[in-house]
């Protein structure tokens, strides 16, 4: 916990300066100035408890309806009692423990029926938009292969290698292979992949194909992929390159780490936008076109830094810098957005006109 809180506060410190950077309006939404207090509330009462779905954490849609029905008489108390009635419903069908108001001295609990109405009609959950599946144990479930034909533009026969190590094997190619309840592996898929050395780094790889080996009553899955090799760090776009190395290999699915959202490095390529998109209207090809990026090559990407699943080798094998040296300076940055502020239009107090962060406090201030 303090390795993580250490983290997040370094974070958001580096977020608000980049921020406020922009330009020093920000300073005046208040949302940012509850970031510098999440850590504590952290420390102090633990992360928040993710059993919410997003249609009970849709704020705006449950503060309307308590509006549209509220008598319009004191509709800030309506709506604060249908928070609170939301709250204590969801305490209640959760299992949760609240005073006995027979007897003001003991704690009950709603009966296990009502948490069994939730936990057993998928109806209910439904419309609560709550999925089971994606809380299912994936060690159990996972992988399982697509129940869709193989396009007949990806058809391919059973590569040498994989053959003579599969001797006696039944290869089935598959379509995809749905590797847990949020991620699929598929042709052209980027995945992390084990490496056979444990003091080695891992290897990346973009998939091929996709096979499923029987013999009897065994099966296994398996992956023939394209080998890339782990760049330095793009200076134009601060994520980390790969490179396309040739080789092809194949391997068990259970040695995929992490899938990956790759980018092509459109920088480095010299791609050129052009207008040979067409567009669709009512699913029907127009004669209008739209700009599409034409790539010139297959060989150069970065990983997008901005969308890294929660898997720590994978956040290591990235490795991006952290930017402590961008941060160490905070003033320049604020005056850079306070002019760009002036620039905009905003105007300033006259105590802000007199601030002049070279002088510090006096010492009636400082006490």
């Amino acid at each position: 916990m303090d390795a993580y809180l250490t983290l997040l506060r370094f974070h958001i410190q580096k977020f608000l300066f980049y921020l406020f950077k922009i330009t020093g309006q920000w300073v005046n939404k208040p949302k940012f100035h509850m970031l510098l207090h999440l850590p504590d509330s952290i420390e102090r009462f633990g992360p928040a408890p993710l059993f919410a779905t997003e249609i009970f954490e849709s704020f705006n849609a449950v503060l309307r309806k308590a509006s549209i029905h509220s008598n319009r008489q004191s509709p800030g108390k309506d709506i604060a009692t249908t928070f609170a009635n939301s709250k204590a419903l969801r305490h209640l069908v959760c299992g949760g423990w609240f005073n006995d108001p027979r007897s003001c001295k003991g704690y009950i609990t709603a009966a296990p029926g009502v948490s069994q109405l939730f936990e057993n009609d998928v109806l209910i959950q439904r419309t609560m938009d709550y999925n089971h599946a994606c809380h299912m144990d994936d060690s159990n479930n996972f992988p399982q292969p697509v129940n869709s034909k193989v396009l007949a533009a990806e058809n391919a026969l059973v590569p040498r290698g994989l053959q003579d190590h599969l001797a006696g094997w039944q290869l089935i190619q598959l379509s995809a292979i749905r590797w847990n309840s949020h991620r699929m592996l598929n042709q052209g898929s980027f995945v992390l992949v084990r490496s056979a050395d444990a003091k080695a780094q891992h290897n990346v790889g973009r998939i091929d194909h996709v096979w499923e080996a029987k013999k009897r009553a065994r099966f296994t899955f398996w992956i023939c992929y394209t080998n890339f090799e782990r760049g330095g760090i793009n200076s134009y776009y601060q994520m980390r390159g790969i490179v396309r190395s040739r080789p092809q290999k194949f391997v068990r699915v259970r040695e995929v780490v992490s899938t990956l959202n790759v980018q092509h490095d459109c920088h480095t390529g010299g791609c050129e936008v052009s207008a040979t998109g067409r567009v669709c209207v009512e699913r029907q090809e127009s004669e209008e076109n739209h700009t599409t990026v034409v790539h010139k090559d297959a060989n150069f990407f970065v990983v997008n830094s901005g969308e890294l699943p929660r898997n720590q080798e994978l956040v290591s094998w990235v490795d991006l810098p952290s930017g402590e040296e961008d941060i160490q300076d905070v003033m320049p940055g604020l005056e850079d957005g306070l002019a760009a502020w002036v620039r905009a239009g905003g105007a300033l107090d006259d105590e802000d006109e007199d601030f002049d962060p070279s002088v510090g406090p006096t010492d009636s201030e400082s006490g």
